[in-house]
C-alpha cells in the first residue's frame, strides 16, 4: 500500500503501456456494439509533472513521454494518445499534464461504453473519482482490482476490455495475476485482456510467460526493453494481451518498432519483440 505512480509517470513503461492502450480501445469502438473498460489498479488517473514534488524528484518522464514530444515526426498511430495530451493541457504553455489509463478509458470510449477504475490506496481513491468526474461514463471503486474480475464480469454487453497493471509491491504479484486471469476468463471467455508487467534484471517473469500457455485463448506477448537487461531498476517493460482485437497486432509490432529507439537508454540501442503465446485458431 505503499505506491504510488506519481513517481513514475510518464516515464518509458507509461508511453509503451499508454500508446497499447489506445490502440486497443480503438479496436474496440469499431464495432457498435457498447463494451466495458475495466482499469483494476487505476491510480490517480492524472499526474502533474510540473507540479506534483514526486514527479519532479525522480523526472522519471524526461525519458519517456518528454522524449516522444520533441520528436518532430511522432508516429500517427500515437495520434489518439498525442491528442488526449492536448486535450489535457490546452491552456498550458507546455503539457504539464499526463494522463493515467482510467482517464484514456474514459476519453476514448463512446457515450454508450462503461468504465470502471478500481483503486485500492486509500488517499488516491478521492483523486481518481475528481480525475473521472467529467466522465458520466465513467465511476471510481474503492477495492482490491482482483476482486473486481469477479465482481464486474462479465459485462452486460458481453463486450469487454480489461486492463490489469499492478504495482508489483507482493512478491506474489504473478500468482495473483494469473489466477485473477483465470478465474476471468471462465466467467467472460471473449473479453480483450491487457496485463502489464515490469521487465528487470533476473526474468521474474518467466514463470508467468509460462503459466500463460494454459490458458484457452490466445495470448500475445509484447516486450520493449530500453536498457540492458544486467543493468539496475526497470529495463523494460511487458504488455500481455490475451483475445487481442482485430488489427492490434499489426499496430502493435509497428508502435514498439519505432518506439524503441526514442525510448531506449543512450549507448543501447533498444530491442523488442512480439510472440504468440498461444496463437490464434
Amino acid at each position: 500500500m505503499n505506491y504510488r505512480h506519481a513517481y513514475h509517470a510518464g516515464n518509458a513503461a507509461d508511453v509503451v503501456k499508454h500508446a497499447l492502450l489506445c490502440r486497443a480501445l480503438l479496436a474496440m469502438t469499431r464495432k457498435d456494439k457498447p463494451f466495458l473498460a475495466l482499469d483494476s489498479h487505476a491510480g490517480a488517473g492524472l499526474f502533474d509533472l510540473a507540479m506534483d514534488e514526486r514527479a519532479l524528484r525522480g523526472g522519471e518522464w524526461r525519458g519517456g513521454v518528454g522524449r516522444i514530444l520533441e520528436d518532430p515526426a511522432p508516429h500517427p498511430l500515437l495520434d489518439p494518445w498525442l491528442d488526449a495530451l492536448d486535450e489535457l493541457n490546452l491552456d498550458q504553455p507546455e503539457r504539464r499534464f499526463y494522463p493515467g489509463s482510467p482517464w484514456l478509458m474514459a476519453r476514448l470510449t463512446r457515450p454508450g461504453d462503461r468504465v470502471m477504475a478500481c483503486e485500492l490506496h486509500p488517499e488516491e481513491v478521492p483523486l481518481l473519482e475528481e480525475t473521472l468526474r467529467p466522465f458520466a461514463r465513467a465511476r471510481a471503486y474503492h477495492m482490491d482490482g482482483y476482486d473486481a474480475l469477479s465482481a464486474f464480469l462479465p459485462p452486460t454487453s458481453r463486450r469487454g476490455l480489461i486492463l490489469v497493471d499492478p504495482p508489483f509491491e507482493r512478491r506474489d504479484e504473478y500468482e495473483r495475476m494469473v489466477k485473477g486471469l483465470k478465474a476471468g476468463l471462465k466467467r467472460f471467455a471473449s473479453g480483450v485482456w491487457l496485463l502489464w508487467r515490469p521487465i528487470k534484471a533476473g526474468g521474474a517473469d518467466a514463470g508467468f510467460l509460462e503459466a500463460l500457455q494454459e490458458v484457452s485463448a490466445p495470448v500475445l506477448d509484447l516486450r520493449l526493453d530500453f536498457a540492458p537487461r544486467e543493468a539496475p531498476g526497470l529495463t523494460g517493460t511487458g504488455m500481455t494481451v490475451v483475445n487481442p482485437p482485430y488489427g492490434f497486432p499489426e499496430e502493435a509490432a509497428t508502435l514498439l518498432e519505432w518506439l524503441t529507439p526514442r525510448l531506449a537508454v543512450e549507448g543501447f540501442r533498444g530491442r523488442w519483440s512480439g510472440e504468440w503465446i498461444r496463437p490464434e485458431s
